[in-house]
């Protein structure tokens, strides 16, 4: 199960959210819209075309009309559902559900005095996680939260952790499991008591969590500085990213289990960050192939990593369609989406890319999915498959100058003939 996921991948960049993530974005039309488009395997991005390639992109729209951020999709009983954030008719950022039967429909937040919200992530179950303003006195905060798909109008739950000032709950497992990131109040914005033994403890690292279903807290930890949570599958295996010390930026992609914090093989000495992972223990995200630190944004490229047939666990670096690629999410079945920098043609020999999101998977190779508007950025932030055949992708791109959630719908046995009987 999955987190996004962007303006919110970074937990601190939160609160900048809360006074208008993408808000500078114009009106565009709110209204459902679909498009088709014409993938191109392997080199250089695509065109509006006729479908029969298999590829749908459909503009969820905008409950504002201004923007919208498709973070997480689950399929519920046969339905699907959407979850993420958007400017509401009220102006501020607030959690959303979307469903083909109910359209927009807005989760709500804990403080009227703060009415921020978004909402990260959702389970088969129908639990939603994420996080909503509040009040910790003598200052504001986010709580981690959750909301019912099931009954979605009566608002968020605060699971905020004991002495926590600041958390978000990132992701579910199908179990009800939930982990996320917190921070405690020794510290916080130069408030807390940060003395021996205080209650908010002596620092102000932000530190990966997991509260199971049956009650159990458990503190994860980090590398040494701030650690945040991005994936979760059914076994309990949490993975994420963590500050090798505090506030240095010095990234590594980890995993955990039971205790165990591990960073990934083979990105021992690289900087990078973790996503999303599967059932079968596949974790995707991004690092650099040249440094511990960020050394350029040309050098930073998607990955995947596992336990291969032999339960050898392996890291491989993932194809891009010209440049940069991340990889954001991961279905059961190893299907992988993202954003990737496709070379576009060019008969001056000049570098250019469109900011696409893609589909990738080994036997297939990667496929640009395409963007709503020619030209405009596409990000794929989570991925499920409906049937054997049949891929959805959501996340956001352009839309007339806007912003908005947007669904890939992939069907493999048009993308890539010869595939199915």
């Amino acid at each position: 199960m999955k987190t996004v996921k962007i303006c919110s991948v970074l937990i601190l960049t939160m609160l900048l959210c809360l006074w208008g993530c993408e808000k500078d974005q114009f009106i565009s039309d709110e209204l459902d819209r679909e498009i088709s488009y014409d993938a191109k395997k392997g080199g250089g991005g695509g065109k509006p075309g006729s479908g029969t390639d298999g590829i749908t992109i459909r503009d969820l729209g905008a409950p504002a009309g201004t923007w919208s951020r498709a973070n997480g999709i689950a399929l519920i009983g046969g339905d699907i559902y959407v979850v993420g954030v958007a400017e509401a008719l009220s102006g501020e950022n607030h959690a959303f559900l979307w469903t083909e039967a109910n359209g927009w429909q807005d989760l709500g937040y804990l403080h009227e005095e703060y009415p921020y919200s978004e909402a990260m992530d959702i389970g088969s179950n129908g639990i939603i996680t994420g996080w909503s303003s509040s009040i910790i006195p003598p200052f504001f905060s986010n709580n981690a939260v959750t909301w019912s798909a099931q009954n979605p109008s009566a608002g968020p739950v605060s699971i905020n952790p004991t002495s926590s000032v600041n958390s978000s709950a990132q992701v579910i497992n199908t179990h009800g499991d939930i982990a996320g990131s917190r921070v405690d109040t020794c510290g916080y914005n130069g408030y807390g008591d940060c003395s021996p033994g205080s209650p908010g403890g002596t620092t102000s690292i932000w530190s990966a969590f997991l509260w199971q279903a049956n009650g159990n807290y458990v503190d994860v930890g980090t590398l040494g500085g701030d650690s945040w949570v991005t994936g979760i599958n059914d076994a309990g295996i949490l993975t994420g990213y963590s500050e090798m010390h505090k506030g240095d930026f010095d990234l590594r992609a980890f995993v955990w289990q039971q205790g165990n914090f591990q960073i990934l093989p083979g990105l021992e000495n690289l900087w990078s960050r973790s996503y999303d992972m599967n059932g079968a223990g596949q974790i995707v995200g991004e690092f650099d192939t040249l440094s511990g630190m960020i050394s350029s944004q040309s050098a930073i490229r998607g990955f995947i990593s596992g336990p291969n047939e032999s339960g050898v666990w392996e890291t491989q670096k993932l194809p891009t369609l010209g440049k940069r690629t991340i990889a954001y999410a991961i279905s059961e079945s190893g299907y992988v989406t993202g954003t990737t920098w496709a070379q576009k043609p060019n008969p001056k020999g000049r570098n250019q890319f469109d900011i696409v999101p893609f589909l990738y998977r080994d036997d297939i190779g990667i496929f640009n999915l395409g963007a709503f508007n020619k030209g405009g950025r596409g990000d794929g932030f989570d991925i499920i498959e409906n049937t054997q055949d049949i891929i959805i992708v959501v996340g956001s791109g352009d839309v007339q100058g806007s912003r908005h959630a947007l669904m890939w719908t992939i069907d493999l046995c048009a993308l890539i003939p010869g595939t199915c009987s």
